[in-house]
């Protein structure tokens, strides 16, 4: 089951190998992002949390940017060769404004619904929000 709050966060994005970055709008938290540098010249994003398309896009930037410097301030990482994200349908025009394109990347996601009264809106698949460290 995936849940989006503090308690999964901490122990999916607590390892050491994740940056977790909050952007804030008028001292407001809108956005908080965990991501990290994978082998291949990837920069990994994986927990994603915004509170609207403005926050979305600047916490996308804000974490290109952390990417960038991480891989500028030392000499021993491996260049960024690009930024990487599970897209979501709602993320779609934010990440193809901001130059995103798609990778042949898929992969299998099996759900269980378990209590017969949840209606088929409540778990259409494209309103859910999965990242590469579910």
């Amino acid at each position: 089951m995936v849940v989006r709050n503090a308690d999964p966060l901490r122990k999916k994005c607590g390892p050491p190998e994740y940056e977790v970055l909050g952007v804030e709008r008028s001292g407001e938290l809108v956005g908080v992002v965990a991501s990290k540098q994978k082998g291949d010249g990837q920069w990994l994003i994986c927990g994603f949390l915004a509170a609207d398309p403005e926050a979305e896009r600047a916490t996308l930037k804000a974490v290109c940017n952390l990417a960038q410097r991480r891989a500028t301030e030392d000499n021993t990482a491996k260049p960024i060769n690009k930024a990487a994200i599970l897209a979501t349908p709602r993320l779609l025009p934010v990440l193809k404004e901001l130059g995103f394109r798609r990778d042949q990347y898929d992969f299998h996601f099996v759900l269980k619904i378990l209590d017969d009264s949840l209606s088929a809106d409540i778990v259409d698949p494209s309103l859910w929000y999965l990242s590469a460290n579910d």
